[in-house]
C-alpha cells in the first residue's frame, strides 16, 4: 500500500521487468476508461496476502435518463 499512488500511473513500475512482464500501461488504461464513464477505481493489498482491485460505475439513474436517446425519434 506504500505505492498505491503509483499503481494507476502510466509506465510506473514497482518491480523489474524480469520479475513481471508488461508495459506498465494496463492499470492506467483501466482507470481512464472507468473515470470516463463516471466511475472510480482503487486497489487494496497487503504483503504476502495479494491485492484486490475494485471499480464502480454509475447506473443509468445516477447519470440521468436524459443522456439516452429518444426512441420516438
Amino acid at each position: 500500500m506504500a505505492y498505491v499512488g503509483k499503481l494507476f500511473g502510466a509506465f510506473q513500475r514497482l518491480h523489474t521487468a524480469g520479475e513481471f512482464e508488461g508495459t506498465g500501461i494496463g492499470l492506467a488504461t483501466v482507470q481512464r476508461i472507468v473515470y470516463r464513464h463516471g466511475g472510480r477505481v482503487w486497489a487494496e493489498g497487503a504483503v504476502n496476502k495479494g491485492a484486490t482491485f475494485y471499480f464502480t460505475l454509475p447506473n443509468s439513474k445516477e447519470i440521468g435518463d436524459e443522456q439516452q436517446s429518444d426512441p420516438t425519434g
